[in-house]
């Protein structure tokens, strides 16, 4: 409400002082403007009033009007005089303004005197449904705050409530400060009941300290529980850093209106943070689940005479080619569906069924009497856009599939739609920050309180996936999914026990010749036998040469034995996964070499930071992969079979992204149990099928059963799982934080810590007492031996030992040559240098400075190294060299990845006899890396291995061996 006042007011003219002898006639510009008396105004929160002053004396001059002090919810304009008054809901009592009006030569104070009165407001409740608001009315003075209750009963659920412009905090409706009669108004609605079977029915002793006795569980790449009850049961406890789904089942029947939430505290006692729980209605559903349709009444003994047949020869023959025109439109045609027919003379091989809202209500039967297979792939409950569910059809079997919603639906699905985990969890999602050692949650309903202490929370451990498609004396597959479905690693991190997975994509490579590291070059194909798992460039390029040299790349080492494939466990988890394929002379037909040449695709092996793969979608990457883990086959025997919630090794997969859970079971009832261990064999072991579903296994043993719409890859067993976290942790990650470049994991202290990184940047040779003994003069050998390496190291123990051993003169020797004596025979063994005998050291390193032999703590030969750049862009420069120059040196075309790690250049380091790769930039520049100076292994080149910024564009490599030149190509980009 606007009211409009004219106003007076008691003035104070400013015009000096003065005396009664010294008044003269006043001008007009000197009469000071004046207002007359008013009386106080009265006003009530939300109203608002607009006042024009009435100004006397000096008005025949421009007046300004200025508000000296007064509320914010008054104001004036400077030239009419408008006074503007708008108390908020908040405001009462009495209030003195004070204005200043002037005419530029003199000027007045006036005061105002401005009384706020409360006012009273109704506030009413409107509900819809059943449920309440407390207390349904009540009355309110302007300003006051209010807050009501709401209650519903645990099948009901709040859908809305608004009006009074109030908030809802958990089951609290407030409102501040009411300017009006208002009403709440609430709607209430029934809530889809928790579905009618659980998988785990366990009834687990109390987890939490307080009144507020409850079981919890958590969820991270799988289910954990807080704590352990089933005897021989192995589960990995919390992964540090990694989102969490924790699980509360209170032993007493809650409130459900009343909110429960879990608030978590860190080591210090410090609050992270509050949630509120998820009702059990609102648990995670099984994967492919859409809770917003409902099949659990659906009837699937459809009369096939009902629908129409259409021309399965059609549909064959365009399921072949992925297209499903034709089957679309007659779907689209028919009344209630079609059906199809496979006979012993037409096969069915593929059939894809769309999503289609279109479809809705239409049913598809297919009848299987072709020997051969059918690969059904079709649209889960939850999918708009993929094939995401797969069915194999057998000769013999008859299946409906029933259309909802444009999803498509089997028997098999009533079931899954009526399970969930376990009855009457409460839930809510731990950020990812939260999980670090010593973490606390203390969880409130109403006055009940629960706290869960000692959490034990593991390292933030990382694996890194760098993944290439070869292609060797014939064009690469093109057939990396992994690579070019993002999708697919995010799913196969969610199987994983690690806070991150990250993923290094190289551009797909053929190579139209082949040089092996023994010098022989293919340029048609390779000689000898390729297979699945055997082949010569299997082995040695996309194994050794590709994969091995892009892992020492990203950790700074230049090279390594030509056939050698080093895991380099020592450091972080890193595997470098390749889809291949050879050209070869022979292949097995049956049990004999059949001459060719011929294509051969590899696959199926894993480890040593190596997964060498067929296929990167399915149990070949979940299996080969576990390899590169560290898993054996049949980790734990038994335990690499799923089994019921009630015996140990049971859990169910989690989905953190899509808030989905993974079943341990294959979708299907087969009412098959599964064994492991031979027929009658004392070890042999097996599980029985629950509820006809048979138990799926672990991706080292079969992996089957567990691989359900929104995840492709198995999920490993909790033995597995716990066996790969303590891999993880034991290995060190990249880290731009850390300043040495890494950090690992200190189970002592419970945090991560620098972790130095050293290789190996000068050439020496190990000499023991024996090999001394056989020299007449151990100093001239000793000289020439520093003709090709750095340093040297002597050992002189039993069996392997000499009396005297005497130094070359520091100044016949390189400067900056080292030597190490380390004595461990029984006897005695006496050392000169610099002319003075040393006997039997131990350990004791000398430098040599061009003219004494000075003794130091450290060889030199290995230097820490750290990373320049993390996570970059990367130019892998990959070949051969032959430090003996006998062998003919080969540069390879420069890979190039999405992300990797790259190190300075060791030009302050490289000696004259070193072997050297020099790489030459777009900028001119040219950057130099060391490379041992003898073969690694015996009639063989070594190979180099050396990340550049991709950036920086290299354009040309060169290696010299003792300066003279092994190899110099020009790079293409």
């Amino acid at each position: 409400m606007k009211k409009v006042f004219y106003l007076s007011a008691l003035s104070v003219a400013i015009s000096g002082c003065l005396s009664e002898t010294d008044k003269q006639p006043q001008t007009p510009q000197a009469i000071p403007p004046s207002i007359s008396a008013i009386e106080p105004i009265e006003i009530t929160p939300g109203q608002s009033s607009e006042l024009i002053l009435n100004v006397t004396g000096g008005t025949n001059q421009s007046l300004n009007f200025e508000l000296i002090n007064g509320p914010s919810w008054v104001r004036i304009d400077p030239k009419s005089g408008q006074l503007s008054i708008a108390p908020p809901p908040y405001a009462q009592g009495e209030f003195i303004i004070q204005l200043s009006v002037s005419n530029g030569y003199s000027s007045s104070i006036t005061e105002i005197k401005i009384i706020v009165n409360k006012k009273t407001f109704n506030i009413s409740s409107k509900v819809i449904g059943d449920g309440e608001i407390l207390p349904q009315t009540l009355t309110l003075n302007s300003g006051d705050r209010a807050v009501f209750t709401i209650k519903h009963h645990n099948d009901q659920k709040l859908k809305s409530i608004s009006g009074c412009q109030g908030q809802l905090y958990g089951n609290k409706y407030i409102i501040e400060n009411t300017i009006e009669d208002c009403t709440i108004q609430a709607k209430f609605e029934n809530i889809v009941p928790e579905p009618a079977i659980a998988f785990n029915t366990n009834d687990f002793p109390n987890d939490l300290s307080g009144n507020l006795p409850a079981s919890v569980l958590f969820a991270q790449n799988h289910i954990i529980p807080a704590n352990r009850y089933i005897d021989g049961d192995v589960n990995q406890h919390l992964i540090g850093e990694r989102t969490t789904l924790v699980m509360i089942k209170p032993k007493d029947k809650l409130d459900e209106s009343v909110p429960f939430t879990v608030t978590a505290y860190n080591d210090y006692g410090q609050r992270l943070g509050t949630l509120p729980l998820n009702r059990p209605y609102q648990f995670p559903r099984p994967s492919g689940v859409n809770s917003n349709i409902s099949i659990t009444e659906q009837d699937f003994a459809i009369d096939d005479n009902q629908l129409q047949s259409i021309d399965t020869a059609t549909v064959a023959s365009q399921g072949s080619q992925g297209n499903t025109s034709y089957l679309n439109a007659e779907l689209l045609k028919s009344a209630q569906g079609v059906k199809l027919h496979s006979t012993q003379w037409l096969r069915l091989h593929k059939l894809y069924l769309d999503f289609n809202p279109e479809f809705d209500g239409k049913s598809l039967i297919v009848i299987a009497d072709s020997p051969y297979t059918t690969d059904v792939k079709f649209a889960s409950g939850r999918s708009s856009d993929k094939h995401d569910r797969y069915l194999a059809i057998n000769q013999g079997q008859k299946v409906t599939f029933i259309n909802r919603q444009g999803h498509w639906f089997i028997k098999d699905d009533v079931e899954l739609y009526s399970l969930t985990y376990a009855h009457g969890y409460w839930s809510a999602t731990l950020p990812a920050e939260w999980l670090k050692p010593g973490l606390n949650l203390v969880f409130n309903h109403g006055d009940q309180q629960g706290e869960l202490h000692q959490i034990k929370v593991g390292a933030p451990t990382v694996a890194y996936i760098n993944t290439i498609d070869i292609g060797m004396l014939t064009p690469r597959r093109d057939t990396f999914e992994f690579m070019k479905d993002e999708e697919l690693p995010r799913e196969f991190y969610q199987t994983l026990p690690i806070s991150k997975l990250i993923v290094s994509r190289y551009e797909g490579i053929t190579f139209d010749e082949i040089m092996m590291p023994d010098g022989t070059l293919f340029t048609e194909y390779a000689t000898g036998l390729g297979g699945w798992h055997e082949g010569n460039m299997r082995a040695d390029i996309a194994k050794s040469l590709i994969s091995t040299g892009i892992n020492g790349a990203n950790y700074g080492i230049n090279a390594s034995a030509g056939p050698a494939q080093n895991a380099y466990s020592h450091l972080a988890l890193m595997l470098t996964a390749h889809t291949s394929v050879g050209r070869y002379e022979y292949k097995m037909v049956g049990n004999t070499q059949q001459k060719g040449p011929w294509n051969i695709v590899h696959g199926g092996s894993g480890g040593g930071g190596i997964i060498t793969l067929e296929s990167t979608v399915g149990n070949e990457m979940s299996h080969e992969g576990g390899h590169g883990f560290e898993l054996g086959h049949s980790e734990g025997h038994d335990m690499s079979i799923h089994r019921p919630a009630d015996q140990k090794g049971s859990t169910w997969g989690w989905d953190s992204d899509k808030n989905v859970m993974i079943p341990n079971f294959f979708a299907r009832k087969t009412n098959q149990e599964v064994c492991i261990g031979a027929e009658n064999a004392p070890n042999r072991v097996c599980v029985e099928a629950w509820r006809g579903h048979r138990f799926g296994t672990d991706a080292m043993f079969g992996g089957e059963g567990s691989m359900y719409p929104d995840n492709r890859y198995t999920m490993y067993t909790p033995y597995s799982s716990a066996k790969i976290q303590r891999v993880m942790e034991k290995r060190m990650v990249f880290s731009e934080e850390s300043p040495t470049g890494f950090a690992k994991w200190n189970p002592e202290t419970e945090s991560m810590e620098p972790f130095v990184h050293k290789v190996q940047i000068k050439n020496e040779r190990n000499i023991g007492g024996s090999q001394l003994a056989s020299q007449q003069n151990t100093a001239e050998y000793l000289k020439q031996q520093f003709g090709t390496v750095s340093a040297i190291n002597i050992t002189t123990s039993d069996g392997n030992w000499l009396a005297k051993v005497v130094l070359p003169e520091a100044n016949t020797v390189p400067s900056g040559s080292v030597i190490k004596l380390n004595h461990q025979a029984s006897w005695s063994t006496t050392y000169v240098v610099n002319g003075t005998e040393i006997v039997n050291p131990k350990n004791k390193i000398f430098r040599t400075n061009g003219d004494q032999w000075v003794e130091t703590e450290d060889t030199g030969v290995w230097i820490e190294k750290r990373p320049e750049y993390f996570g970059t862009a990367v130019t892998t420069l990959l070949g051969y060299y032959d430090p003996e120059g006998k062998l003919p040196s080969y540069a390879y075309p420069a890979l190039h990845g999405s992300r990797g790690y790259v190190y300075a250049d060791d030009s302050q380091s490289i000696q004259p006899t070193d072997c050297r790769l020099e790489v030459t930039i777009e900028s001119g520049a040219v950057k130099q890396y060391w490379l041992p100076n003898e073969r690694l292994a015996a009639n063989k080149m070594n190979k180099y291995h050396v990340n550049i910024l991709q950036d920086e564009k290299p354009n040309k490599i060169a290696i010299y061996c003792h300066n003279e030149e092994r190899i110099t190509k020009i790079l293409t980009q």
